[in-house]
């Protein structure tokens, strides 16, 4: 086999693995704006067809937690304000970053929360790179 041939089988290869890989999926655009008042949250839903890893940035003004939980983890949680179970959390963060797999809810709804715990100031969340599915 010939050095061309063996470029050619390789591009080949190299283009098949690119345009058959998942492509990220935009969850929450870079530049969203949550305000949060004191005790409250925001939560934005997605549905995972796939095992996925979940990464992006935010920023909050007053410091916040930020959850990706499932819809029963989020019930149980909007009932009473403490977040027991989650399958992500980062503490109570002004500055945060979401790197984690999810690979254990693959086809369900999955909750990223966004929660302002202190009851005396409000809270302003901004997405500061997407926070993407890949």
């Amino acid at each position: 086999m010939t050095f061309a041939a063996i470029a050619i089988i390789l591009a080949l290869a190299m283009a098949n693995a690119y345009f058959n890989s998942p492509q990220p999926t935009t969850i929450v655009s870079s530049g969203t704006i949550y305000p949060l008042q004191p005790g409250r949250y925001q939560a934005i839903n997605f549905t995972l067809n796939r095992d996925v890893r979940i990464n992006g940035m935010f920023r909050s003004t007053n410091g916040i937690r930020a959850y990706i939980m499932t819809s029963s983890q989020l019930t149980i949680f909007s009932s009473g304000g403490a977040a027991s179970s989650y399958l992500f959390a980062t503490g109570r963060v002004t500055q945060g970053g979401i790197n984690t797999n999810l690979a254990q809810v693959k086809g369900a709804v999955i909750h990223l929360v966004f929660h302002n715990d202190n009851l005396k100031s409000n809270s302003t969340v901004t997405i500061m790179q997407s926070i993407t599915a890949t």
